[in-house]
């Protein structure tokens, strides 16, 4: 009859958070590879882009059983420029590779442009490798009884010092470097790793607690890797303003760190990683169940009720 149905279409989300992480930490990846992730994460509606800025390689005990050291032989690496150096000049910046201040805040930028937030992560006190070579002097001393062997990549978490150390490597880019400058990871949410700490529990969450709040101080909205279920204790660990990542059974459960306060976001691990060294990772190889079973609200063994505002949505990761 010559008409067009006319009307109006709005899309929204059960879930506001749609992720992404990608550790560039073990392996060096370019800047140009992350600009082409954000423009596919655009296409596809998702948000939220982790990106996990130093790590190093885990199984060091296979260099200690060859009479190896790893702590120089293992591989780390920290993909920020940054001034930070050891006395002895070590760099804290990765040699191999790394992005420029100037070019990760372009990078920021233009993936804001395209509705992608870019979410940074210094991971300490474990994974830390990168750091401990900088300061040798705050390599954990405490009881291990597990993984003592990664000892080397452990931070010295009961030490004042160290958070003071961590703290600066955070305050070189969540703070103005020049006189109305703008910081680096501005209007950023910041992640501050913590997971997969050998040490103490009540240290753990000290440590935790002083980092989170170091960077709600900053005026920053804190992520964290959900540790407490395997860290739990009588010390406080701020939750309120605080996200976190739902990704072992072991080490942290979505129902209880609800409880205790926390926005929640699911990154399970036995369904959402892609480790290409571990066979028992591989979403990637499982295409079929995640579309026919998977479901935001349901984590490891937890579910979580449907609405609960709690949850922000999920992550996958590589």
């Amino acid at each position: 009859g010559g008409t067009v149905p006319q009307g109006s279409v709005r899309d929204y989300p059960r879930y506001p958070l749609r992720g992404f992480m990608l550790d560039v930490g073990r392996m060096p990846i370019p800047m140009g590879y992350l600009r082409q992730v954000v423009k596919t994460m655009a296409w596809y509606k998702m948000n939220d882009f982790q990106i996990h800025l130093n790590d190093n390689y885990i199984f060091h005990e296979h260099y200690v059983k060859k009479g190896l050291d790893p702590f120089k032989e293992s591989y780390a690496g920290f993909r920020l420029e940054s001034r930070v150096k050891g006395k002895d000049g070590t760099p804290l910046t990765s040699r191999d590779l790394f992005y420029t201040r100037s070019e990760f805040r372009e990078f920021i930028e233009q993936a804001n442009a395209l509705g992608v937030a870019i979410v940074p992560e210094f991971d300490t006190p474990g994974h830390a490798l990168a750091f401990t070579r900088v300061r040798p002097d705050l390599i954990y001393q405490g009881p291990m009884p597990h993984h003592a062997d990664r000892r080397c990549e452990m931070l010295d978490a009961a030490n004042p010092e160290t958070l003071k150390f961590v703290g600066g490597v955070f305050d070189e880019f969540l703070m103005p470097q020049a006189q109305g400058g703008k910081a680096l990871f501005a209007g950023c949410v910041v992640h501050v790793g913590s997971d997969e700490f050998f040490g103490d529990k009540e240290v753990y969450r000290a440590y935790a607690n002083g980092i989170l709040g170091h960077v709600l101080r900053r005026g920053y909205t804190p992520r964290i890797w959900g540790s407490l279920h395997a860290k739990p204790g009588k010390t406080p660990v701020v939750a309120k303003g605080v996200q976190m990542n739902i990704w072992s059974w072991d080490w942290g459960r979505a129902n209880a760190s609800i409880e205790q306060g926390y926005d929640i976001i699911n990154t399970a691990d036995e369904a959402l990683y892609i480790v290409p060294f571990a066979g028992y990772y591989r979403m990637d190889t499982n295409h079929k169940g995640l579309f026919d079973n998977w479901q935001v609200n349901r984590i490891h063994r937890d579910t979580v009720p449907s609405g609960h505002p709690k949850p922000l949505g999920a992550t996958f990761a590589v």
